[in-house]
Formats: structure tokens, sequence, C-alpha cells
């Protein structure tokens, strides 16, 4: 499976479900989401989509 530029905005849609999920604090919602979009920004070093998804949940 590679990863594709298509695979961004979903990536970036996962990041902000799972931060509402996390906490109702505004701020850290942003601080998870900033944290996100560095990674996804940088997608093409990842193999995957699951790769990156990965190192997303992990962050």
């Amino acid at each position: 499976m590679k990863i594709f530029n298509e695979c961004v905005p979903c990536l970036m849609r996962q990041a902000y479900e799972a931060a509402k999920m996390a906490t109702d604090n505004l701020n850290i919602q942003q601080e998870i989401l900033k944290k996100c979009a560095i990674l996804i920004s940088n997608f093409t070093d990842y193999n995957s989509s699951p790769e990156l998804a990965y190192h997303m949940h992990n962050t």
C-alpha cells in the first residue's frame, strides 16, 4: 500500500476526530492538530497511510 496526495485530507480529518474525542479543551485539540499537520506535511517520508497514522496516534 502506498500513500497518495488523496490520503492527506482523510488523515487530517481523522486527527481532528481523535482530538475531539480525546479532550474538550480547544487549546489541546489545536496542539494535537498542529503536531499531526507537521507529520502530514512530510507524508512522503512514509510508505503508507497506516504507517503515517501510526505515528500520528503515537504523537
